[in-house]
């Protein structure tokens, strides 16, 4: 044990205030937690005297740590107990708070202090304030005070009085292990494949004297522009160049050094990325057989081609099979389409050996939101649910809102959550299950799954000294070899996650 010298808070009594509030919020937290060992550990009390004591341990350990973070709040100089709202408020960044209140419990005991008027947060606009607190450049955090009616006495706080906390405790407060949150040391250096892209990246110039007068301002602001590269294949695996951040209206007067001016090119672009990605995870939610899986990709690539040809239709046919609530017709839907698509386009389709179908509801839901992203018209089907939207980038962006919202929303519903829980639940509780661990680690996760599917064709490129540029979810390469980069990528998906993805050719602009 080790002591800890502190500013206490002497007129109030933290330890019954906090007993009352865990007698009646302490138990519902643990079995409502976004993390998994809260609520194995609620699993864990069967009896109301297990409730009981988890209760008084948690009090016991706790209180401590309130009267450590009012401490940490209060300000000495504050001689005149102000209520002015901008007075004696501290920037806490979360890792700071986390330090004393732990990554678990730190908004259960926010939400006490709150309760109980023991803190204040300024929050007049939602406004976040940059700070360089808890060894973190520039951290974005809230600014705290304790209650002003604190200071109207200065008995109210003992100075310099001692706690006996734990080495470990102790050694995190006083920031021994904080030297591993330097931003220096948060990012790994690029790897040698990462180092060869950014040379890559930076042999691309721009042919100014092919540019039109409207775009001249744009290219200023491109040369103003400081070189960099960021390698995040550690996070979520994008590459980030100047380059291929430019203006996607300089894109058709850019080139490759080696490239002759007014060279063409092409991106060769994954449709719906996320989607296709996503499906892979669920196809292993529903433990498919090779046979089960070579019909899914079957019929996705047939919709796929349909798509092309009438992409309306095929989205009005989707979303009359998702109104129809009837499991009777939900059935035989996918067998009633492909024979009506196979006499409408004249396609060359199996319907006897190469249909699947599911009596299992959520092998359905899940086979049916696979198929619309192979088909490359998820977002197209999904924004016909929603009255209010009519832009598919803003619906695009609510859904990746929702994928990487904090873990707090997770079971609230707003925005497309409302339409996933209506037409795709058995999908949308795949989802939050991978966003236990972290809120954003889906997002991540899929990120990573297209980075190194993209980055897989990039080393190829490089190694046969084919000039390309990173677009994110595509590449951009020569006119001339852009279908047979397209056919190779497309090829390469199905051996390697056992579906086609849905890649398409679009002009750079």
């Amino acid at each position: 044990m080790k002591n800890y010298y502190i500013n206490k808070l002497q007129t109030e009594d933290i330890k019954p205030l906090l007993q009352d509030y865990c007698n009646e919020h302490y138990i519902p937290f643990l079995k409502n937690s976004d993390r998994r060992k809260q609520r194995e550990r609620y699993k864990k009390l069967v009896t109301e005297q297990d409730k009981q004591e988890a209760i008084n341990k948690f009090v016991k350990k706790y209180t401590n740590r309130i009267y450590i973070l009012l401490s940490s709040l209060y300000d000495p100089d504050n001689t005149e107990g102000s209520y002015h709202f901008d007075w004696y408020f501290r920037e806490q960044s979360c890792k700071w708070q986390q330090d004393i209140l732990s990554i678990e419990h730190r908004k259960f005991l926010l939400k006490f202090c709150y309760k109980n008027r023991l803190i204040e947060r300024d929050n007049r606009d939602g406004e976040k304030y940059v700070s360089p607190n808890a060894g973190l450049a520039y951290t974005r955090c809230y600014k705290y005070r304790v209650n002003p009616k604190y200071y109207r006495d200065e008995h109210t706080w003992q100075k310099r009085f001692r706690l006996r906390i734990t080495k470990k405790y102790f050694d995190s407060l006083n920031n021994k292990k904080k030297a591993k949150y330097k931003e220096e040391n948060t990012k790994p250096k690029p790897s040698e494949f990462g180092l060869q892209r950014k040379e890559h990246f930076d042999e691309w110039v721009l042919d100014e004297d092919r540019l039109p007068e409207d775009l001249l301002p744009v290219a200023e602001d491109y040369k103003k522009q400081k070189k960099f590269y960021t390698d995040n294949s550690y996070k979520e695996g994008r590459d980030y160049h100047n380059n291929n951040l430019a203006d996607k209206r300089l894109r058709p007067f850019m080139r490759h050094i080696s490239e002759p001016k007014g060279t063409e090119h092409q991106i060769v672009e994954l449709s719906n990325s996320f989607q296709y990605f996503l499906s892979t995870v669920l196809v292993e939610e529903m433990d498919l057989s090779k046979k089960e899986l070579e019909q899914v990709n079957y019929m996705g690539q047939v919709l796929h081609q349909i798509s092309k040809k009438s992409k309306k239709e095929l989205i009005d046919v989707f979303v009359d099979a998702l109104r129809d609530k009837d499991s009777l017709k939900m059935f035989y839907w996918t067998l009633d389409l492909f024979f009506d698509l196979k006499y409408k386009y004249g396609l060359d389709i199996d319907t006897k050996t190469n249909l699947i179908e599911f009596e299992d509801q959520k092998r359905r839901q899940l086979t049916l939101y696979v198929l619309m992203s192979l088909a490359g018209i998820t977002y197209d089907v999904l924004m016909e649910f929603d009255p209010d939207t009519t832009d598919r980038s803003k619906f695009k962006k609510d859904i990746s809102t929702m994928i990487n919202k904090s873990n707090e929303y997770n079971w609230k519903r707003f925005g497309v959550d409302e339409i996933y829980m209506d037409y795709f639940i058995e999908v949308y509780r795949v989802m939050m299950k991978w966003k236990e661990y972290h809120h954003k680690n889906l997002g991540h996760i899929m990120s990573q799954f297209e980075s190194k599917f993209i980055h897989s064709y990039e080393e190829k490129l490089l190694t046969h000294d084919i000039p390309f540029m990173n677009i994110f979810d595509g590449i951009m390469v020569n006119k001339d070899i852009a279908l047979n980069l397209l056919t190779k990528m497309a090829k390469g998906s199905k051996e390697k996650y056992g579906m086609t993805a849905p890649l398409k050719l679009d002009a750079v602009a």
